[in-house]
């Protein structure tokens, strides 16, 4: 298992004597120490032992390593009364149902400890249980992890803000959906330096540095994250991933329009449709009741959209398509979309080159 915290017996009561052994039930409690992946670094219980009476005074100076389950237990040891409680303890003692083993040992004989001066402790429900309950991948990525290394693109009207573009604010959200630490760099597009080239010839963002890698485009990006920490699943299933991709295309098509009657608005407004249908019948999200990677795809577009057109075309998504609009207020509004979005004043600056081309 790999986690050995260190054991300190809180108080020791006899509970029974034979011809050799005393049985003692004793109060302990761990740390600190490096917890097993997944488990906290401290907890405390009680335990019922059986020890040679001659080693009793050693129980007060012991370390331990953990052993596989013990699921049967001696009998003796099934109806020994609990002690109570100490005053440094922080919780409820484990109940008598047993979950895992541990090897006490002497700290003065610990090299040379044979059977006779080891101490078998049951130990009942508590927080270092990792056979019942395995630790979830999550945690450990989050332990484990380095912060990651992001450059995006800085604002063009705030310095030091992060900028408009939506295929960053995917990787972030990717990120802080999965609660993965990261150091943000901001990058003036407009004054690249000449580091940016060196990491990525083409002098684009976004870029992140994953297992001294640096990977570029978005796409490769959230797909990298994915793969290693799997956990929170963003996973979208491949037969939804492609729900509302036209979306973001459209509106840029009717974005640039300067004729009212090409056919631009309407495209966009199929497209809306479609989407809108989709949900009623399987939303509210894109992959049903969770948000996926999809979703955090198509959010920050659908914010380019509502900001660009509204503020250029005086345009807004139709009260009849209820369900986008309602999925645009669910996505706007997670905390992690609130952390990463855009400034209304960069969305419509950004924008501005391709209304006016």
């Amino acid at each position: 298992m790999g986690c050995r915290p260190n054991v300190s017996i809180q108080s020791a009561h006899t509970t029974g004597r034979s011809k050799q052994f005393l049985y003692v039930n004793v109060f302990f409690r761990s740390g600190p120490g490096p917890a097993a992946a997944g488990h906290d670094a401290e907890a405390s219980g009680t335990a019922a032992c059986r020890v040679q009476e001659d080693k009793l005074p050693r129980l007060r100076h012991t370390s331990a390593a953990l052993l596989p389950l013990h699921r049967s237990p001696p009998r003796p040891l099934a109806k020994l009364p609990r002690p109570p409680l100490s005053s440094s303890a922080t919780g409820r003692a484990p109940s008598g149902e047993l979950g895992m083993a541990v090897l006490l040992r002497s700290s003065a004989s610990a090299t040379t400890a044979g059977p006779s001066s080891a101490l078998l402790a049951t130990f009942g429900r508590g927080r270092l249980l990792p056979r019942v309950s395995p630790p979830r991948r999550t945690f450990v990525a989050r332990a484990s992890a380095q912060p990651l290394e992001v450059c995006a693109k800085e604002s063009i009207t705030a310095p030091g803000r992060l900028g408009d573009c939506p295929f960053t604010q995917r990787v972030l959200l990717t990120i802080e959906e999965k609660k993965l630490p990261y150091d943000l760099k901001l990058v003036d597009l407009a004054n690249k330096p000449d580091w940016l080239f060196q990491i990525n010839p083409e002098g684009k963002v976004p870029i992140v540095k994953l297992e001294d890698k640096w990977i570029a485009d978005s796409d490769v990006i959230t797909q990298a994250i994915e793969e290693k920490y799997p956990e929170p699943s963003l996973a979208t299933p491949p037969e939804k991933a492609s729900i509302g991709s036209k979306i973001f295309s459209t509106f840029i098509g009717f974005l640039k329009s300067k004729d009212p009657s090409d056919g631009t608005e309407q495209a966009l407004l199929d497209e809306l449709a479609s989407f809108d249908s989709y949900l009623k019948e399987n939303g509210p999200f894109i992959n049903g009741e969770t948000i996926s990677a999809a979703d955090l795809s198509l959010g920050p577009k659908l914010y380019h959209m509502e900001i660009s057109l509204g503020h250029y075309k005086n345009w807004s998504v139709p009260d009849s398509l209820a369900h986008v609009k309602s999925y645009m207020k669910s996505v706007f509004s997670m905390d992690s979309f609130v952390k990463t979005r855009a400034l209304t004043e960069d969305v419509i600056a950004g924008w501005r080159p391709k209304v006016m081309g």
